[in-house]
């Protein structure tokens, strides 16, 4: 692993990017933002112990969202070579590695939906939006 260090408000990667190691946050929060209607809206925070960066080593996809330093952080990076003979030793990995990324991409999901027009078909109330949330029908009035 190779130990890289950001001071805050530095991008560590851009949003389109294609990455091809595994980031691991050892100190600090990293903010997920995507770029939505010409605004970056933040997607998520990152902690000590998350990783990003599964995507392009995973899938050799490029990353939907930049990644920035909300303060100084230090992350572990682990190299695609590197990352292989791991799993080749723990393949277990490469399973968790995907639990990870699909839940990665169902949130990514929802929060593209919940920031759609409201023309697109988001609820436009608090009420519907919690409906929307936990997928409630309306209720019939007597």
């Amino acid at each position: 692993m190779k130990r890289l260090t950001y001071n805050e408000g530095a991008v560590i990667v851009e949003q389109d990017a294609s990455m091809s190691s595994l980031m691991i946050v050892r100190n600090g929060v990293v903010a997920v933002e995507r770029e939505v209607e010409g605004i970056m809206a933040d997607e998520t925070r990152l902690a000590p112990g998350d990783l990003f960066g599964e995507r392009g080593v995973l899938l050799g996809a490029a990353e939907p969202a930049r990644v920035r330093a909300l303060t100084f952080v230090v992350v572990y990076q682990i190299g695609k070579e590197d990352l292989a003979s791991v799993m080749r030793d723990r393949p277990t990995l490469a399973e968790e590695l995907g639990l990870l990324l699909a839940k990665r991409i169902e949130n990514e999901r929802q929060f593209i939906e919940s920031h759609r027009h409201p023309d697109e078909g988001q609820p436009t109330s608090i009420a519907e939006r919690i409906r929307h949330l936990f997928e409630v029908p309306h209720a019939e009035h007597h």
